[in-house]
């Protein structure tokens, strides 16, 4: 009996040292696979959210210097104001600042431009506009600095630059890093007192019972764990299912919170992409028209309604007139209209200031740059141009039509003095033919001795002669001969 106590004894005590060592292995890398996985998830989750940060900044600078390369080449603040203001609604954007080719702000995002021309004291900032290609820079206030150069052809016009705060994303990860060292905490003591307690029983059933606890403890982290590594591949529509209330159920939630924050950022990403699609078709749709007006045939000029000031001239009025765009945009339509007075000018175009539908056709002529003049014909109506009330001038040069008018004319003349001189020669013709019959019947009733035969033989062949000359006249005139 106390030999079977006895044995009884040291094999239960084996077996517990067994249960007990084997527990403490199974607790320690319990503990060390927690600790590793809690590690392993809030840098992963740290680094993802950092890339996807700077992957949004980078589309948002990309995007933003695309659109703001022809406001800044133009130094068009009202467009370079719609286009930051647009990218300043993004979520986390600290600032924006568009700067010209000398380093000088030129736009802010906000519509007083508190920073207008002015250099930004921070070193690391003012060096990073100074670079000549893309560049991320992580400062110390928490700010994700993205500067790019803009460029126009080969050319530098200026720099963008975004700054992304990232002081959310750090308190999520806080948050985040915070309830895993709760539940990791949780985790481990509770593991221990089930295997303390369940090392007591039977070997077997401990093993299995501690193996079962492990296994329900550990799923919904490794559910949250393979989430993770779904949202790291870029799928955002993953949900996590935990229906516990406790700590674990609470990182779940907070876990799902933030896929859908990341898809409505996706969202926005993508609504800001189709606007800027919309605004480049826009754009092309733009230039294919302003291609069209300056490779008309036509001269086409627009001038302020107020000071007459030429803005714009395409093409054929330049080569016509023998102007740069340079050269002209200094001049006014009176510079070019020698037969217009301010005075009179103003009274012609009055009609257009009290009625803006209203159209002037009148015709004039230009002078050239070399002093040469040319006729032309002038439409002249009311219109808009970057919210400034302009005229706009469809010209035709006339000068070949003007041609043709007078040589018209001189032909008509040409044809009436014919008319006149076959009507005259008609009368006359019939006057000679009179004066031909009587002198050729005195003649008949003259003796051909008689020196007055002679004299009236020689009048009745001037008489002929003038009559040929009036027949010719009769011809050229369009008057039938009887």
């Amino acid at each position: 009996m106390k030999l079977h106590f006895k044995y009884s004894l040291t094999f239960t005590i084996l077996i517990l040292s067994i249960i007990f060592i084997l527990s403490g292995v199974l607790a320690s890398q319990f503990r060390t696979s927690m600790l590793e996985m809690s590690r392993t998830s809030a840098e992963t989750m740290e680094n993802k959210l950092l890339e996807q940060f700077e992957e949004r900044g980078g589309i948002l600078t990309r995007n933003l210097v695309e659109n703001i390369i022809n406001p800044l080449y133009k130094y068009d603040m009202e467009t370079m104001y719609e286009i930051t203001k647009a990218v300043k609604k993004q979520k986390d954007i600290k600032y924006i600042y568009v700067y010209d080719r000398k380093g000088k702000i030129i736009h802010d995002g906000t519509k007083t431009i508190s920073f207008f021309n002015s250099e930004l004291s921070d070193g690391i900032r003012k060096l990073s506009v100074k670079s000549q290609k893309f560049l991320i820079q992580h400062l110390e206030d928490d700010i994700l600095d993205i500067s790019s150069p803009v460029m126009l052809s080969d050319e530098r016009i200026g720099w963008v630059k975004i700054g992304l705060t990232l002081k959310r994303m750090k308190n999520d990860i806080r948050n985040m890093s915070g309830q895993l060292n709760t539940i990791h905490n949780k985790m481990v003591q509770h593991n221990f007192y089930t295997i303390l307690f369940t090392s007591l029983g039977l070997s077997f059933l401990g093993i299995a019972l501690a193996g079962f606890i492990g296994r329900n403890l550990s799923r919904p982290l490794i559910k949250l764990n393979s989430a993770l590594e779904m949202v790291t591949k870029g799928d955002l529509t993953n949900i996590v299912k935990v229906k516990s209330s406790d700590e674990i159920g609470s990182l779940a939630n907070s876990f799902n919170k933030m896929t859908r924050d990341l898809q409505q950022t996706t969202v926005s990403r993508n609504d800001l992409l189709k606007e800027i699609e919309m605004r480049k078709n826009t754009e092309k749709r733009v230039k294919s028209l302003a291609n069209i007006l300056e490779e008309s045939l036509n001269e086409i000029y627009i001038f302020d309604a107020k000071t007459l000031k030429l803005i714009l001239v395409n093409k054929g009025a330049r080569l016509n007139l023998g102007y740069s765009m340079e050269e002209i945009c200094n001049l006014t339509p009176l510079d070019l209209k020698p037969e217009f007075t301010a005075q009179s000018f103003a009274k012609m175009v009055e009609p257009l200031y009290e009625d803006d539908k209203k159209k002037i056709r009148f015709e004039t002529v230009h002078r050239r740059k070399d002093g040469s003049l040319y006729n032309v014909e002038v439409y002249l109506q009311n219109s808009t141009f970057q919210s400034i009330p302009v005229f706009v001038a469809i010209i035709l040069d006339i000068t070949e039509r003007k041609k043709g008018e007078k040589e018209l004319l001189k032909v008509q003349k040409l044809e009436s003095l014919s008319i006149l001189a076959g009507g005259i020669a008609h009368d006359f013709n019939n006057i000679l033919a009179g004066i031909l019959g009587m002198v050729t019947l005195s003649r008949i009733s003259i003796n051909k001795e008689n020196k007055a035969y002679i004299n009236l033989k020689d009048a009745e062949t001037a008489i002929l002669n003038a009559r040929n000359l009036t027949q010719q006249l009769l011809v050229s005139g369009g008057v039938k001969m009887l």
